[in-house]
């Protein structure tokens, strides 16, 4: 089973300039093919927090907006996070119909709080990759009394054991990252997650929904959303070439040319203390 813990740690101990381009070479990929989040996995997050518009939110690491403008669709007002230059650009582009989303091109670790400012604190698959020390505590600094910290989460993608199976050879000689989760290894990591909050001590009164989630991808979109997850960017290059030409092959011989995969998709929100 993927070790979350010991993934983030080593995101996190690298220097940050490396880490504010992590993605920049798949941004495209990653705003294209990434999995979006349910209305209902939003809808609940917003019901638990009892978060009425136009409240104010601070979205940290926004990415190319895979969360954040189904925010603003309901009304909210988001000021927005992101390092990734390239990821910027995308939001710059999209926010032109969005006035009411602003974005920061800015490390989360170096931006200014702006103290109990914020309704609530959004962080979609972001906040494990920041340092907890600095994550939790500049979140509760940037909300009001009685604010919530939201984090919405997919686990990684992965399709059915039986397919894995035939997929595995590719994987020959890589790191255990690449080994398989399934549904129990997923709700191993989010409980980590949610004890990572819980043990910060900024936050109370936790609230955990999880739901499964499956979507069908062709060949190349799957190879794509690969591309864009954290484990294979670190592969290189004649590696990363070498197991997507092998996985290409097989899903085309062996499943028709279109992969269906699963994954764990949740909220979690605590409150300020």
């Amino acid at each position: 089973m993927k070790d979350w813990q010991a993934e983030t740690q080593w995101y996190i101990q690298n220097d940050l300039a490396k880490r504010q381009i992590w993605y920049a070479d798949v941004a495209v990929d990653y705003e294209r093919v990434r999995q979006r989040y349910p209305d209902v996995v939003i809808d609940g997050a917003i019901a638990t927090a009892g978060l009425l518009p136009p409240a104010q939110v601070l979205e940290i690491g926004c990415g190319p907006g895979i969360a954040t403008f189904a925010w603003a669709d309901r009304g909210y007002q988001l000021t927005c996070i992101e390092p990734n230059p390239k990821f910027y650009t995308i939001m710059q582009a999209k926010c032109a119909l969005y006035p009411q989303v602003q974005v920061e091109n800015v490390a989360f670790e170096q931006w200014t709080v702006q103290p109990g400012q914020f309704d609530a604190v959004l962080a979609a698959n972001s906040l494990h990759w920041i340092d907890p020390d600095v994550a939790y505590r500049q979140a509760s600094q940037a909300l009001r009394p009685g604010g919530h910290l939201i984090e919405l989460f997919h686990l990684t993608p992965e399709p059915a054991p039986w397919v894995f199976e035939k997929l595995r050879p590719a994987y020959t000689g890589l790191p255990p990252l690449f080994d398989y989760e399934g549904e129990a290894g997923q709700h191993v990591n989010i409980q980590v997650f949610s004890q990572a909050l819980l043990n910060s001590g900024y936050f109370e009164d936790l609230v955990v929904e999880i739901m499964p989630w499956s979507k069908i991808y062709s060949t190349t979109d799957y190879l794509a959303l690969l591309n864009t997850l954290s484990s294979y960017i670190r592969l290189t290059a004649l590696e990363r070439d070498r197991l997507f030409k092998q996985l290409q092959s097989l899903i085309d011989t062996e499943l028709g040319g279109e992969i269906e995969v699963f994954n764990l998709c949740a909220f979690q929100v605590g409150t300020k203390i």
